[in-house]
């Protein structure tokens, strides 16, 4: 394609290019394999904001394998022995939106069925759709990747363990793993033969959200993540290495829960007194230990 490109006038915002200048800038745009060596440098946001220059650019960058590589629109499916990379200019895009719009997961039963936070996700579902939600073809990994996995771990009382159980049995190729504790991990696999898209992710964090919340029962989750696996692995929630890649999303610990007009529980309370107790501890240890060394100067 680079050669069948050679002699094209690439047009800027300024217009097609002029080939008979003889300035350094002509004379690279004119050149498809040096422009490609140009552009093999950029980021992904940026050669995606090339993209929109011209169809030009556009079907320059989209045929060329180095290019549309960088760009995460590479279709090639990775093989056996390669390690896909993801695309992290979308997935920290993704992340600073979800911790922006959404504090918490949850039904409480102190609450209710009808808690704030699933006001606060629904909101967040209506203002960050149109925001989140990008270009079919921009690809999760390079080089693609057929099937990938989000994974949501957490709380739930034996009523929607009951229920989420139910709504797994009705998609083939999920697990969810519950322990005795109440403690689950669910495992969402995400397909497509041609390679998991951005957009397919962050509708399948939404679903599964929605498809929590409709089970009316108590709940909460405490992490969401993407992983990557080798070709023909599946998940398995007894072992921590079965995947390629991991990159948590959304993590409720990151959140730093304010208590108004209520107070701590017990076990909260006593990690707050652990924490004063041992700062006092070091305060002690410091003002001794330079009591201790102002003795042996002036002794001196």
């Amino acid at each position: 394609m680079l050669s069948s490109l050679a002699g094209w006038p690439l047009r800027t915002r300024h217009g097609y290019d002029d080939t008979s200048d003889s300035s350094a800038t002509s004379k690279v745009l004119s050149l498809p394999e040096l422009f490609e060596k140009v552009l093999q440098f950029v980021t992904t946001k940026d050669i995606n904001k090339f993209r929109r220059v011209s169809k030009t650019w556009r079907l320059f960058i989209d045929t060329s394998p180095r290019l549309s590589t960088i760009a995460f629109r590479n279709p090639r499916l990775f093989t056996e022995g390669e390690v896909p990379d993801l695309c992290e200019g979308y997935l920290k895009f993704l992340e600073r939106h979800m911790l922006e719009g959404i504090r918490t997961i949850e039904i409480e039963s102190t609450r209710g069925h009808h808690s704030g936070s699933v006001g606060e996700f629904k909101q967040f579902q209506k203002v960050a759709g149109s925001k989140i939600s990008l270009s079919a073809d921009l690809q999760v990994t390079q080089r693609a990747s057929s099937s990938v996995h989000l994974v949501f771990y957490g709380y739930g009382s034996t009523e929607w363990q009951s229920k989420a159980a139910d709504f797994v049995q009705s998609r083939p190729g999920d697990i969810i793993k519950i322990d005795g504790h109440h403690y689950y991990g669910y495992y969402r696999q995400l397909d497509n033969i041609h390679g998991v898209r951005c957009n397919e992710v962050f509708q399948a964090i939404m679903a599964t959200i929605n498809a929590f919340y409709s089970f009316q029962e108590e709940f909460f989750v405490t992490s969401i993540s993407l992983q990557t696996r080798k070709l023909g692995v599946l998940p398995s929630l007894d072992g921590p290495t079965n995947f390629e890649k991991e990159r948590v999303l959304w993590d409720r610990h990151w959140f730093k829960r304010e208590f108004k007009n209520t107070a701590p529980s017990l076990a909260i309370r006593k990690v707050s007194d652990i924490g004063k107790t041992m700062i006092s501890q070091r305060e002690r240890m410091g003002i001794f230990l330079l009591l201790f060394l102002l003795y042996l100067f002036l002794s001196w």
